[in-house]
């Protein structure tokens, strides 16, 4: 912030950290040291693309997460936490900045069952309520998730793995932030457009 002194923020969050349970980050705060080297061998062949969607290895996993349990990479709270850190660095850092910031991305699923969607949105619901509440506290634009872009099961928008946007997915979605990037610039740069 003070190197570039920034007229405007764009944050975005995704609802990954506090909803996709994870077998390997359950084992790590379980079972530490033997924990983290059994969870360092699940996160590098979740990052290998031929195995994360390779179909029955995402049955393998959802299985898994289902029968052994999982953890999100934060708790609500935590993440909630962090947000607001961010903000309170942002304005301490340039008190006139503009800020836009995305709502969260849909819940991720990682059970593939109803439970595990019953999990995934409540803690969806409590960061995206969060989220909104520090928000109104430093008054940056909100911009909704596009809503063609909330089904993570449409493989016309996400890769395999039925998590990570595809080329399509991410255009769509670089294009609804520019647009709400640009209309807050606008604001920011007309005559009578002061945003505070």
């Amino acid at each position: 912030m003070r190197e570039f002194e920034p007229d405007l923020v764009y944050l975005r969050m995704s609802s990954y950290w506090v909803t996709w349970e994870s077998v390997p980050r359950m084992m790590e705060r379980r079972l530490g040291a033997i924990g983290k080297r059994l969870a360092k061998a699940g996160k590098k062949s979740a990052r290998t693309p031929w195995v994360a969607e390779n179909p029955v290895c995402r049955t393998a996993r959802n299985l898994s997460v289902r029968t052994i349990g999982g953890a999100t990479p934060f708790t609500v709270d935590e993440a909630l936490s962090a947000l607001d850190a961010t903000h309170r660095r942002i304005v301490a850092a340039q008190e006139d900045v503009a800020m836009v910031v995305r709502a969260p991305n849909a819940p991720l699923n990682s059970a593939a069952d109803a439970a595990g969607a019953t999990r995934a949105a409540k803690r969806h619901a409590q960061f995206e309520t969060g989220a909104k509440q520090l928000a109104r506290r430093y008054r940056p634009d909100w911009l909704p998730m596009p809503a063609h872009l909330l089904d993570h099961g449409d493989p016309a928008y996400f890769v395999g793995d039925g998590i990570h946007k595809n080329e399509a997915g991410q255009r769509d979605l670089a294009v609804a932030e520019a647009v709400a990037i640009g209309a807050l610039w606008q604001r920011l740069t007309s005559p009578d457009g002061a945003v505070r």
